[in-house]
């Protein structure tokens, strides 16, 4: 600095030390970052990296999942010894720079998720799986945990979003039986984290129709008014006693479009409107 620095530079200078202490590199798309080359890993120097010998990896970026910007876990893993490689994995990574080069790609589903004719909640679910927010194994990596990394619903590979929604046992079940239409991301995480804080799974076809008869009841809920209108005012109508020693007894039944099964009930009455017998299946 000069003899007489601005009020700025001072301020800055003065907290060197502190901002030192605290600053770690953010990585970007790290195409000019070299693996064993750069200090690019907190608290681990370059010159004590081992170039692997049975890899072509040379650079950062190599290491990086370029679709959804995220850490390559096996690629990691397969590079450095455990230690090194939760280091790397617990180094955030910069969405910026995903979201510019994707945004185009990106304009279209944000304009059918949000014109989509579902509950905000399920929306809000949809966007976040898409910014890779949701709390899975490997993405607590990246907030310092450093647990297993094994699915938690089959146990049987590394708990990725695409693990969850498309490779997992339960998963492939449901969408591998067509025909398949109803949106079903959300029950699969809604499984897993049933299977992580309860330790109790349910299988594909139980998992298949407990939101099919949810959504049927959203559907119903969100009719136009004039038809909820009307459906009160059938619901208004007098019950007629029989006449005489006669009984009547009133049923009723429904079942969803969706699901294989409905049920039926019955309610007996005499001419005073008394209570007699009821059933229900």
């Amino acid at each position: 600095m000069d003899a007489r620095p601005s009020y700025s530079w001072r301020s800055i200078m003065e907290a060197r030390s502190v901002l030192q202490a605290g600053l770690f590199w953010r990585i970007g798309n790290d195409r000019l970052v070299k693996i064993s080359e750069d200090d690019w890993i907190p608290n681990v120097s370059s010159h004590s990296l081992e170039k692997p010998t049975d890899t072509m990896f040379e650079l950062v970026s190599d290491l990086i999942n370029m679709q959804d910007y995220t850490w390559d876990i096996p690629t990691v893993h397969a590079c450095f010894d455990p230690n090194i490689a939760s280091q790397v994995l617990s180094i955030p990574l910069s969405r910026r720079v995903g979201l510019i080069e994707l945004h185009e790609n990106w304009i279209k589903l944000w304009n059918a998720l949000w014109r989509a004719n579902v509950p905000n909640k399920v929306a809000i679910f949809c966007w976040r799986a898409a910014h890779n927010l949701l709390p899975t194994r490997t993405a607590l990596t990246s907030k310092g945990y450093s647990g297993e990394l094994n699915c938690c619903v089959c146990s049987e590979s590394m708990e990725t979003l695409e693990h969850v929604f498309q490779e997992c046992s339960i998963a492939k079940d449901i969408l591998g039986a067509p025909p398949f239409s109803f949106p079903s991301s959300s029950l699969f995480w809604k499984n897993r984290n049933d299977k992580f804080w309860r330790n109790r799974s349910q299988t594909s076809q139980s998992l298949v129709a407990s939101p099919m008869v949810w959504y049927e009841e959203y559907l119903q809920a969100n009719k136009p008014l004039h038809k909820s209108i009307s459906a009160r005012q059938n619901a208004n109508k007098l019950w007629i006693a029989p006449t005489g020693e006669t009984l009547k007894l009133n049923v009723d039944g429904a079942f969803l479009p969706n699901v294989q099964f409905g049920g039926t009930g019955g309610v007996l009455r005499n001419a005073q409107g008394q209570f007699l017998a009821a059933f229900l299946r």
